[in-house]
């Protein structure tokens, strides 16, 4: 987001490129917050974050397409204040993954994104998505594992986990 952070035209703009008539489950947005932001004083969430709702509103894309994977804790509540309360009624607010290291999550992103342009992959086949964490256990890794536990995702997330399926 940083590239953008002052001129919200180019997000709204790349958005209704990307909107779809209708959203599944499966059809996501995915920011990755470092949460350096500029925050106004007495608000407790932050001017990128206000913009960032705001033009996911303007375009008319539900909020519940989003996934922020976030390197602080708390972010879901600077958001509940942004949204409005018939939204959070429906349950259509992002999925925040809180504590969760950008470098790392960068560093895997930018490796996809360079083999998907190479590559170009087949995925109309992916029956289940799969998570691999092998070798030590690390923090990260048990926080991933944690989040997929408490989300109860295992049904949809195949995980292998220190050596162990």
């Amino acid at each position: 987001m940083g590239q953008i952070d002052a001129n919200f035209d180019v997000v709204k703009t790349q958005l209704l490129k990307s909107k779809l008539d209708s959203y599944t489950p499966n059809d996501r947005y995915v920011i990755f917050d470092s949460d350096t932001h500029y925050y106004v004083d007495g608000c407790s969430y932050s001017l990128t974050w206000y913009n960032i709702i705001k033009t996911f509103l303007d375009t008319d894309i539900p909020l519940n397409s989003i996934i922020v994977a976030h390197n602080g804790y708390g972010l879901l509540q600077q958001l509940l204040e942004l949204i409005p309360k018939d939204l959070q009624e429906q349950n259509c607010v992002p999925h925040v993954i809180d504590q969760k290291s950008n470098v790392w999550l960068d560093d895997h992103l930018s490796r996809f994104v360079e083999n998907f342009n190479k590559e170009k992959p087949v995925v109309n086949n992916i029956n289940k998505h799969a998570v691999t964490m092998m070798g030590a256990q690390r923090i990260h890794r048990n926080i991933l594992l944690n989040h997929i536990k408490e989300k109860q995702l295992f049904d949809k997330i195949a995980v292998a986990y220190n050596n162990v399926s």
